[in-house]
């Protein structure tokens, strides 16, 4: 799970792999949403070749459009501040989401895939230190 990041922020790839797109053909983006009572996961997609898609889908106003995609997927609870006492609990946490995530996902295009974590709700309520220490484990 080294590829979760902090609040707002982007991570990379699920292989840390250098980020290649010419081969694939859609990318793919795991998006876990941190709420205050559970994380629940998406998978948005798109096609690849994001000038050719856009020039070829312009809507009437000559203005360019894209169709992003997702899947709405499982979500487990609690929410991530409820594991401000035990923090090493959030890889089995978070793990049925990404191994979900991966089963959706063409094998292919793993190594070009972004993931990200969004979290606000319930971990304003807690101290600073929790916090952080909450997301150096996702990290």
């Amino acid at each position: 799970l080294s590829t979760v990041g902090r609040a707002n922020s982007h991570v990379g790839s699920l292989t840390g792999s250098k980020l290649d797109l010419e081969d694939a053909r859609y990318r793919y983006y795991i998006v876990c949403d941190a709420g205050s009572t559970g994380t629940r996961l998406y998978v948005y997609y798109m096609q690849n070749d994001f000038e050719n898609v856009v020039n070829e889908h312009a809507d009437d106003s000559g203005e360019d459009t894209l169709t992003l995609k997702y899947y709405r997927g499982d979500k487990v609870k609690p929410g991530l501040s409820s594991f401000a006492g035990n923090p090493q609990g959030l890889i089995p946490y978070l793990k049925p989401l990404f191994d979900h995530a991966v089963d959706f996902i063409p094998e292919d295009a793993l190594p070009f895939t972004q993931a990200f974590i969004r979290a606000t709700a319930g971990m304003r309520l807690l101290e600073k230190e929790e916090e952080e220490t909450i997301y150096d484990v996702i990290y």
